[in-house]
């Protein structure tokens, strides 16, 4: 996975500890605030995997595809290397009462042994592969009847941060334009959806900012929490962090290319 580089005098494990657990409050407020089944990812997997099918959800955070699968009658293995996202993930299953359907299956991909699906999905995870092309050939080897990947197309707020923080911020991830020569390349050649998402970053609020530069263990130094509140507050105020970001919707059948 993408790596952040720490501060002086902070370890790499709580650093990156405070990063997941930054990340899994913003996916779990978007899972409280919007339908995950109303997304075209969503739809394009119960395309391919009929009641009853097996999917493969590659790095599914705290449930957000997962559990609405799950919901719609298919058995899902979640494959989650983070442990905090792990936690979360288990309890959104358990409140969903879909235990029977969902399979955590806590450890990184592809270092994970699967049973053959009908579906294995990547939903914005590509971007933490250190091998891109031989992480999606795995999924390829245990899908039967597509493989599915979301991958951002639009910068995210934090590639813009990093660079107001250096090196103290996590590194911005590869985007569509990055990563689909690389699969191109490779003789994966997907059908290709752009869509619009309309969640608002987490990043737009004093609340929010504080409460990552605190997982971050960036909360001690006063200008800086100050000059990053002033940078968030002018991005928002000119809506370039407000406004729809795009996605794109990658789908193909495993040794097709589409």
């Amino acid at each position: 996975m993408v790596e952040a580089n720490q501060p002086a005098g902070r370890s790499h494990e709580s650093g990156q500890a405070g990063r997941f657990r930054w990340m899994a409050e913003g996916l779990t407020r978007a899972m409280q605030t919007h339908d995950p089944g109303a997304s075209p990812i969503f739809h394009e997997v119960v395309a391919y995997a009929d009641p009853g099918g097996r999917v493969l959800d590659v790095g599914a955070g705290v449930g957000r595809f997962a559990v609405p699968l799950a919901r719609a009658g298919r058995d899902v293995i979640a494959v989650e290397p983070a442990p905090v996202m792990c936690e979360r993930l288990r309890r959104h299953v358990a409140e969903a009462a879909v235990e029977e359907r969902v399979r955590v299956v806590e450890g990184a991909w592809p270092a994970v042994d699967v049973p053959p699906v009908d579906v294995a999905l990547g939903a914005f995870v590509l971007q933490f592969a250190e091998d891109p092309v031989a992480f999606v050939r795995a999924m390829e080897q245990v899908a039967r009847r597509r493989v599915v990947l979301a991958l951002h197309v639009d910068p995210l707020p934090m590639a813009e941060l990093r660079r107001l923080l250096g090196d103290e911020a996590p590194r911005s991830a590869p985007l569509f334009a990055d990563l689909y020569p690389r699969l191109e390349a490779a003789g994966i050649r997907p059908r290709v959806q752009f869509m619009e998402d309309d969640h608002v970053p987490p990043l737009t609020d004093e609340g929010s900012v504080e409460r990552f530069l605190a997982h971050m263990g960036l909360d001690g130094d006063p200008e800086r929490v100050r000059r990053v509140k002033a940078f968030v507050a002018e991005r928002v105020a000119d809506g370039s962090w407000t406004r729809p970001r795009r996605s794109a919707l990658l789908s193909w059948t495993p040794g097709e290319g589409d």
